[in-house]
Parts: C-alpha cells; structure tokens; sequence
C-alpha cells in the first residue's frame, strides 16, 4: 500500500489525581486542611469526593485544551499514546532513514541550508500518502497573495511542517507577527505524500511530532474561528 494508515490515537484519557491534585482541589475550594475528611481525601481513602476525569475525543478537543489552558498535561498523553500507537509507528518506519534522504536530513537539521526542491524531490520519490481525513497541525501566516476567507485556495509552493501535536502549532504560532494556527484535514486518498520523522533515537526536534509535506499541495480555507485571541484557520486539503 501507499498510503499510511490514519493516526489518530483518541481518546486521551486524564490519568487518576495524584496526592499533589487532591491537594490543588483542597486549596481551590477553601477545604479546611485540618479536617478529618479534608485529611482522608488527601490521602485518597475519602471517597466522598469523586475528582472527574476529563476525557478529550478529538484532535480540535486537544486543541482548544492546549490555547485555553495552556497546560502540558494532555498533548504529554498524546506523546505517549503515539509511542504505543502501532499505526504511527509503522508510518514512522515506513519513511527511509534520514542517511538515505540527504536533503530532508538538511531540512531537519540546519533549515537554512535545505535545498527545497530536493527535499520536495525525495518526498515524492520514497514517501506515502496521508490516510484521508487525517488531521495535522501547522503554526504559521496565511499567504499575503490569497484573502484569508472562508473558500480562499492557495497552492503551497514548498514542504510544509506540520505536527500532529496542536502545541507545537501553539507555540509556532507565536513565531509570527499575527500567527495562526492551522488545522489541516486530508480531504482524499492519494492525496498529500508527507515524511513523518522519528521521535526517538538522535533525532533533532523529536518532541514535535513532525509530518512534513510535499509542495503543490491546494489549501482550501473551510472555516474560521476565534480561540483565546488566537485565530485558528480549518483547511482542507483539495
């Protein structure tokens, strides 16, 4: 096959309270620390007091988790889904070595010295196709040649870095002077070839989760949305 498989390891369940949690939930409901029962709760033998566990089922649920909380705890349980998730492992493995990819390994490690269009080149020439409906992040700045707008199309006009981790596009984002965030959703099979990089190993950058596509690709801006002053731009690949 030439096509990976959809990587979407959903639902990202928040683990059970730590001690240090009960004691968080103590302090934020003014629970007195000298009770009997406050005391039992802390220690985990009241159960009296159920701590809910939050649950996200999707990769835009994630998302507005990471712009609205700005906490680590839930893109960390993506990570570590991923690193169990046999259909993204074996993309991982189905991407040749960076030893064999020359360019994409400039790309990877020292940016400014890639030649675009042989790392375009390689990703053609020994990369797959993204399942449909797949779901990517990217942080960036819609083109200044096309009108951000719901139906606007741009064609990209090089590899295009992408995570499937909303905080890295969070953080990338903050990179440019008006950033945005990009949730980019294959609309087709066979539709956008990608190197999907390692995350283990000696590998740069790792933690990022990173899918990189081919150029040539046609964005179609699908809907906008305002999220904690932050734009976030759907789009599909067409």
């Amino acid at each position: 096959m030439d096509i990976f498989g959809l990587i979407e390891p959903y639902p990202l369940v928040e683990p059970n309270p730590t001690q240090w949690d009960r004691i968080a939930y103590m302090r934020d409901n003014g629970m007195d620390s000298n009770d009997q029962e406050t005391i039992d709760f802390i220690n985990g033998k009241n159960t009296k007091i159920v701590l809910a566990l939050k649950t996200i089922k999707t990769p835009i649920e994630l998302l507005k988790e990471v712009v609205n909380t700005k906490s680590h705890k839930f893109p960390n349980l993506l990570h570590d889904k991923l690193k169990q998730c046999y259909i993204y492992k074996s993309a991982v493995a189905n991407c040749p070595n960076l030893k064999n990819v020359p360019n994409i390994h400039t790309y990877r490690v020292k940016y400014s010295k890639a030649i675009l269009s042989g790392v375009n080149k390689e990703i053609q020439r020994h990369c797959k196709y993204l399942a449909k409906n797949q779901i990517i992040f990217h942080g960036g700045v819609w083109p200044a040649s096309s009108e951000l707008k719901i139906g606007s199309v741009f064609q990209t006009n090089r590899p295009i870095s992408t995570s499937l981790c909303p905080e890295v596009a969070y953080v990338h984002s903050k990179y440019h002077n008006g950033g945005q965030i990009w949730v980019i959703t294959i609309s087709k099979e066979r539709l956008a070839k990608a190197y999907i990089f390692k995350t283990t190993g000696n590998q740069k950058s790792k933690h990022e989760y990173e899918i990189l596509l081919e150029e040539g690709l046609n964005f179609k801006c699908t809907s906008l949305e305002n999220m904690n002053k932050l734009t976030v731009v759907y789009i599909d690949v067409v």
